[in-house]
Protein backbone atom coordinates (compact mmCIF):
# COMPACT_ATOMS: atom_id res chain seq x y z
CA UNK A 1 0.00 0.00 0.00
CA UNK A 2 1.48 3.19 -0.80
CA UNK A 3 1.23 6.39 1.26
CA UNK A 4 -1.40 7.98 -1.03
CA UNK A 5 -3.64 4.84 -0.96
CA UNK A 6 -3.46 4.62 2.61
CA UNK A 7 -4.05 8.55 3.04
CA UNK A 8 -7.48 8.01 0.80
CA UNK A 9 -8.25 4.39 3.40
CA UNK A 10 -7.86 6.03 6.00
CA UNK A 11 -10.19 9.27 5.14
CA UNK A 12 -12.95 6.86 4.38
CA UNK A 13 -12.56 5.64 7.95
CA UNK A 14 -12.52 8.87 9.85
CA UNK A 15 -15.13 10.37 7.49
CA UNK A 16 -17.54 7.03 9.05
CA UNK A 17 -16.04 7.83 12.71
CA UNK A 18 -17.27 11.41 12.39
CA UNK A 19 -20.82 9.98 12.38
CA UNK A 20 -20.18 9.00 15.90
CA UNK A 21 -19.21 11.76 17.65
CA UNK A 22 -20.95 13.28 20.86
CA UNK A 23 -21.69 16.71 20.68
CA UNK A 24 -20.74 16.31 24.70
CA UNK A 25 -17.30 15.33 23.59
CA UNK A 26 -15.68 12.18 22.39
CA UNK A 27 -17.64 9.25 20.54
CA UNK A 28 -19.32 6.89 21.59
CA UNK A 29 -18.32 3.43 22.11
CA UNK A 30 -21.47 0.95 20.39
CA UNK A 31 -23.14 1.04 16.94
CA UNK A 32 -25.17 -0.97 15.55
CA UNK A 33 -24.99 -2.22 11.79
CA UNK A 34 -27.00 0.42 10.73
CA UNK A 35 -24.37 2.97 12.27
CA UNK A 36 -27.17 3.98 14.83
CA UNK A 37 -26.13 4.88 18.36
CA UNK A 38 -26.41 1.94 20.31
CA UNK A 39 -25.90 3.11 23.60
CA UNK A 40 -24.95 6.51 25.00
CA UNK A 41 -24.01 5.35 28.60
CA UNK A 42 -20.31 3.98 28.24
CA UNK A 43 -17.21 5.38 26.45
CA UNK A 44 -14.30 3.42 26.44
CA UNK A 45 -10.54 4.44 27.26
CA UNK A 46 -8.93 2.23 24.88
CA UNK A 47 -11.57 3.59 22.02
CA UNK A 48 -11.41 7.12 22.97
CA UNK A 49 -7.42 6.90 22.73
CA UNK A 50 -7.57 5.23 19.42
CA UNK A 51 -9.57 7.61 18.06
CA UNK A 52 -7.44 10.38 18.88
CA UNK A 53 -4.81 8.37 17.49
CA UNK A 54 -6.35 7.42 14.40
CA UNK A 55 -7.34 11.37 13.99
CA UNK A 56 -3.65 12.63 14.71
CA UNK A 57 -2.78 10.22 11.63
CA UNK A 58 -5.64 11.93 9.31
CA UNK A 59 -3.82 15.10 10.12
CA UNK A 60 -0.48 13.61 10.04
CA UNK A 61 -0.97 12.57 6.28
CA UNK A 62 -2.95 16.15 5.48
CA UNK A 63 -6.53 16.23 6.12
CA UNK A 64 -7.32 19.54 7.58
CA UNK A 65 -10.75 18.38 8.57
CA UNK A 66 -9.08 15.98 11.43
CA UNK A 67 -7.24 18.84 13.22
CA UNK A 68 -10.11 20.11 15.00
CA UNK A 69 -11.13 16.67 16.01
CA UNK A 70 -7.91 15.39 17.20
CA UNK A 71 -7.70 18.66 18.88
CA UNK A 72 -11.26 18.17 20.33
CA UNK A 73 -10.38 14.64 21.21
CA UNK A 74 -7.21 15.61 23.04
CA UNK A 75 -8.94 17.98 24.81
CA UNK A 76 -12.13 15.32 26.08
CA UNK A 77 -9.61 12.59 27.09
CA UNK A 78 -7.24 14.80 29.11
CA UNK A 79 -10.09 17.15 30.84
CA UNK A 80 -13.00 13.99 31.10
CA UNK A 81 -11.28 11.05 31.65
CA UNK A 82 -8.26 11.45 33.69
CA UNK A 83 -8.42 10.23 36.97
CA UNK A 84 -6.93 13.04 40.35
CA UNK A 85 -4.14 10.22 40.41
CA UNK A 86 -2.60 11.07 37.09
CA UNK A 87 -3.83 8.42 34.85
CA UNK A 88 -6.72 7.74 32.70
CA UNK A 89 -10.58 5.72 33.33
CA UNK A 90 -13.46 5.07 30.81
CA UNK A 91 -16.43 6.65 31.69
CA UNK A 92 -19.75 5.07 32.10
CA UNK A 93 -22.83 7.19 32.59
CA UNK A 94 -20.59 10.41 32.48
CA UNK A 95 -18.55 9.15 35.32
CA UNK A 96 -15.62 7.64 35.41
CA UNK A 97 -15.39 3.64 36.14
CA UNK A 98 -12.64 2.26 38.16
CA UNK A 99 -10.31 5.66 39.09
CA UNK A 100 -8.57 3.80 42.00
CA UNK A 101 -6.91 1.09 39.45
CA UNK A 102 -4.32 1.85 36.94
CA UNK A 103 -5.24 -0.57 34.18
CA UNK A 104 -1.57 -0.34 32.01
CA UNK A 105 -3.18 -1.60 29.06
CA UNK A 106 -5.73 1.32 28.45
CA UNK A 107 -3.44 3.74 29.74
CA UNK A 108 -0.66 2.61 27.26
CA UNK A 109 -3.46 3.49 24.81
CA UNK A 110 -3.71 6.95 26.55
CA UNK A 111 0.41 7.25 26.10
CA UNK A 112 -0.05 5.75 22.01
CA UNK A 113 -2.58 8.80 21.61
CA UNK A 114 -0.76 11.64 22.90
CA UNK A 115 2.28 10.81 21.19
CA UNK A 116 0.83 10.23 17.79
CA UNK A 117 -0.93 13.86 17.87
CA UNK A 118 1.91 15.51 19.65
CA UNK A 119 3.55 14.47 16.30
CA UNK A 120 0.53 15.66 14.31
CA UNK A 121 0.33 19.24 15.98
CA UNK A 122 4.42 19.22 16.66
CA UNK A 123 3.41 20.17 20.34
CA UNK A 124 6.25 19.18 22.51
CA UNK A 125 4.21 19.95 25.40
CA UNK A 126 2.11 16.75 24.38
CA UNK A 127 5.22 14.77 24.04
CA UNK A 128 6.45 15.55 27.65
CA UNK A 129 2.64 14.81 29.12
CA UNK A 130 2.79 11.23 27.12
CA UNK A 131 6.29 11.20 28.73
CA UNK A 132 4.85 11.71 32.34
CA UNK A 133 2.04 9.14 32.02
CA UNK A 134 4.82 6.52 30.56
CA UNK A 135 6.53 6.92 33.88
CA UNK A 136 3.80 6.57 36.00
CA UNK A 137 2.37 3.38 34.08
CA UNK A 138 6.00 2.17 34.86
CA UNK A 139 6.44 3.19 38.28
CA UNK A 140 3.13 1.46 38.89
CA UNK A 141 3.31 -1.83 37.30
CA UNK A 142 7.02 -2.64 36.69
CA UNK A 143 7.97 -4.45 40.06
CA UNK A 144 12.08 -5.43 38.99
CA UNK A 145 13.30 -6.14 36.16
CA UNK A 146 11.65 -5.51 33.19
CA UNK A 147 13.61 -8.14 30.60
CA UNK A 148 12.47 -10.75 33.63
CA UNK A 149 9.57 -9.66 35.34
CA UNK A 150 7.19 -7.59 32.82
CA UNK A 151 4.38 -5.16 33.34
CA UNK A 152 1.68 -5.94 35.61
CA UNK A 153 -1.75 -5.17 33.49
CA UNK A 154 -3.27 -3.34 36.78
CA UNK A 155 -2.05 -1.50 39.77
CA UNK A 156 -4.47 -0.51 42.86
CA UNK A 157 -7.55 -1.29 43.85
CA UNK A 158 -10.66 -2.69 42.63
CA UNK A 159 -11.33 -6.17 40.85
CA UNK A 160 -7.89 -7.17 38.18
CA UNK A 161 -8.57 -7.12 34.29
CA UNK A 162 -6.68 -9.95 33.56
CA UNK A 163 -7.22 -12.08 36.54
CA UNK A 164 -4.59 -11.95 39.28
CA UNK A 165 -2.31 -8.59 40.53
CA UNK A 166 0.97 -10.50 39.31
CA UNK A 167 -0.03 -12.09 36.15
CA UNK A 168 1.18 -10.33 32.80
CA UNK A 169 -0.33 -9.96 29.57
CA UNK A 170 1.72 -10.15 26.39
CA UNK A 171 -0.64 -7.63 24.60
CA UNK A 172 0.20 -5.11 27.43
CA UNK A 173 3.77 -5.74 27.06
CA UNK A 174 3.22 -5.08 23.47
CA UNK A 175 1.90 -2.11 23.99
CA UNK A 176 4.47 -0.94 26.00
CA UNK A 177 6.92 -1.49 22.96
CA UNK A 178 4.35 0.39 20.90
CA UNK A 179 4.45 3.31 23.13
CA UNK A 180 8.29 3.29 23.23
CA UNK A 181 8.10 3.48 19.49
CA UNK A 182 5.63 6.40 19.09
CA UNK A 183 7.01 8.41 21.89
CA UNK A 184 10.41 7.83 19.58
CA UNK A 185 8.65 8.57 16.40
CA UNK A 186 7.24 11.94 17.88
CA UNK A 187 10.66 13.16 19.69
CA UNK A 188 12.48 12.67 15.93
CA UNK A 189 9.94 14.45 14.44
CA UNK A 190 10.01 17.33 16.90
CA UNK A 191 14.02 17.47 16.36
CA UNK A 192 13.84 16.69 20.33
CA UNK A 193 16.50 13.76 19.45
CA UNK A 194 18.07 13.65 23.03
CA UNK A 195 14.71 12.37 24.55
CA UNK A 196 14.25 10.06 20.96
CA UNK A 197 17.95 8.52 21.97
CA UNK A 198 16.98 8.23 26.07
CA UNK A 199 13.50 6.43 25.08
CA UNK A 200 15.20 3.97 22.63
CA UNK A 201 18.20 3.20 25.75
CA UNK A 202 15.67 2.71 28.22
CA UNK A 203 13.57 0.41 26.36
CA UNK A 204 16.69 -1.69 25.23
CA UNK A 205 18.46 -1.40 29.13
CA UNK A 206 14.84 -3.62 29.92
CA UNK A 207 14.83 -5.89 27.29
CA UNK A 208 18.76 -6.80 26.47
CA UNK A 209 21.25 -7.54 28.94
CA UNK A 210 24.84 -5.75 28.92
CA UNK A 211 26.02 -8.00 26.30
CA UNK A 212 23.14 -8.32 24.05
CA UNK A 213 22.83 -4.43 23.81
CA UNK A 214 26.64 -4.45 22.21
CA UNK A 215 25.66 -6.10 19.50
CA UNK A 216 22.05 -3.98 18.97
CA UNK A 217 23.54 -0.31 19.40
Amino acid sequence: MTRADFAAHLLDLLRYWEHARDPRGGFHTWRKPDGAIASRSHQSLVMQSRLLYNYAEGQHCGHAFCAPIAEAQYQFVRERMRVPDGWYASLHEDALLTPATLDSYANLFVVIGLARYARAARRADVLEEAERLLQLIEARTIAGDFSRDGMVSWSGAGRPRWGGPSQHSADTILHYLEALVCLRDAGTHLDVDARAAATRMLFMDRIFDAEDRKSVV
